[in-house]
């Protein structure tokens, strides 16, 4: 799943919101207000959208922090945390999208950008 979100085994909704947490990942400065449209016209709302920020900002940090002071740890960790991990969280994210409900707000229009600003990238 990491390696291509496209055609990884995950929900058809999920595509949009894995790919923007993604950028927000690797390149935060490219995010363009039709990364967020794609995102909401998928059916999520704002708050999902800003839930999936907020995880993957958190992963982003601790990844950062513990990388900054040199924490290190063996193969039989990352074996074990990395299964835990994709069980869990595919669990999680298919139970999500079988549960939610359809946003209610309306797509966003074409001047929306993530940090609210009102301009067009």
């Amino acid at each position: 799943m990491l390696a291509d979100i496209e055609t990884a085994d995950v929900d058809e909704r999920m595509r949009p919101l894995l790919s923007y947490v993604g950028e927000v990942t690797r390149e935060p400065a490219r995010v363009s207000s039709a990364d967020v449209r794609r995102v909401l016209n998928a059916g999520w709302d704002e708050h999902a959208l800003h839930d999936a920020v907020s995880v993957c900002a958190l992963f982003n940090f601790m990844n950062r922090f513990v990388s900054g002071l040199g924490v290190t740890a063996g193969e039989d960790y990352f074996d074990v945390s990395g299964t835990r991990l994709a069980t869990t969280a595919t669990r999680a994210l298919r139970r999500c999208c079988e549960t939610a409900e359809p946003a209610r707000t309306k797509p966003a229009p074409p001047d929306v950008l993530p940090g609210g600003t009102g301009s067009s990238r």
